[in-house]
């Protein structure tokens, strides 16, 4: 199965929203770029104590020009939380990461401005990263309230579902220490609470800016993700009929996960939050396997006569050793025997082979 990709109007609002994030994140730089020169111009000609005042009133309109872009690109995110558009979010993470790294020296270069002046980035950014830590949280439940029913594949394959998780997953990996340093200054306490999660508190603000503890905090909301993911596929499971899928459909899902994540290196970085994720998954595969192959002992058990305690003793029979030597004519109750055995064990061979036409095992 190659999975669902985005496809028509959808994936090219979002490839147009990645373009206007790099032009926004490049207006960053070139402000702080201009700003740096005019306060350097300056420094020869005002004098030290109108300096800060005629810089700050300088600066006041470039400053707010993009402030507002930067709350504008907040409210598209939320609109899309809204409508559960969770792809167009993952733009807000690229411009937190790069004005994260570059705050420190509009700080330095707004020093002795007025306290609103030098607030305005402070504030965005806080907006930004709350709007970014609802996304992350409204994922998880998206996940959970994702109907059950809601387009089962009829041959088991991947779930849409499980294709859009990891989509969704897979681009956060380059920006886990500010994911984590989102969930920490503005996650609630209800993501404390996880199978595969191990316990903390909400954060200081200050504390956040730890890359270590940014990192640990986004492994730990992967495994809830997953643990979330999981469950929910666990129940859409035992909406098929046929019993046999069931096991089929975890099978394509675990294995689709577990290579999805080893392949993209995600798989690493929740190792540091939880070692046995990857054996976890390692060892659904194996049991869902087991599972399937049990729908296949009823041909052996018509064949093999597993149900009858004397099968074997029977191999032992005279009349038994007589129909197993050469040149031995068989009575007519003998053949007819024969035939009725491997007549049943064909109709439900011929059964297992029709609805197993129907299942696709995911190769990858």
């Amino acid at each position: 199965s190659k999975g669902h990709r985005r496809q028509g109007s959808y994936n090219d609002s979002v490839e147009n929203l990645d373009v206007e994030v790099e032009i926004y994140i490049t207006q960053l730089s070139a402000l702080l770029k201009l700003m740096q020169s005019e306060a350097q111009l300056m420094s020869c000609i005002i004098p030290d104590k109108n300096r800060r005042t005629v810089f700050d009133g300088i600066v006041q309109q470039s400053l707010d020009s993009v402030v507002s872009e930067g709350e504008m690109l907040a409210t598209q995110a939320k609109k899309s939380i809204n409508k559960h558009e969770f792809m167009s979010v993952l733009s807000i993470f690229p411009v937190v990461k790069h004005l994260r790294s570059i705050k420190p020296d509009f700080d330095y270069t707004l020093e002795g401005c007025s306290t609103p002046t030098r607030s305005k980035l402070a504030s965005m950014l806080s907006t930004l990263g709350s709007t970014g830590a609802k996304a992350l949280e409204d994922f998880i439940e998206s996940i959970k309230n994702d109907p059950e029913r809601a387009s089962m594949p009829k041959d088991g394959t991947v779930h849409e579902l499980t294709n859009r998780t990891i989509i969704f997953l897979e681009p956060l990996l380059d920006y886990s220490e500010t994911a984590g340093a989102m969930l920490l200054m503005h996650g609630s306490q209800s993501l404390h609470s996880g199978t595969l999660s191990r316990k903390g508190e909400q954060a200081a603000p200050s504390e956040a800016v730890d890359a270590k503890k940014s990192k640990m905090k986004f492994a730990d909301y992967m495994t809830k993700v997953l643990s979330a993911l999981g469950l929910n596929l666990s129940n859409k499971s035992e909406t098929y009929n046929d019993p046999t899928l069931r096991p089929v459909f975890m099978l394509n899902n675990y294995n689709y996960i577990l290579k999805s994540i080893t392949r993209s290196g995600l798989l690493n970085l929740i190792h540091l939050c939880n070692k046995d994720v990857g054996q976890y998954y390692e060892d659904q595969i194996h049991e869902q396997k087991r599972l399937y192959s049990e729908s296949w002992s009823k041909v052996l058990h018509y064949i093999l006569e597993i149900d009858e305690p004397l099968s074997q003793q029977r191999l032992m029979m005279p009349d038994v050793k007589r129909l197993m030597m050469p040149d031995v004519k068989l009575k007519d109750k003998e053949k007819q025997n024969i035939k009725d055995k491997f007549s049943v064990s064909k109709n439900y061979l011929e059964i297992r082979l029709s609805l197993s036409g129907n299942i696709n095992l995911f190769k990858q």
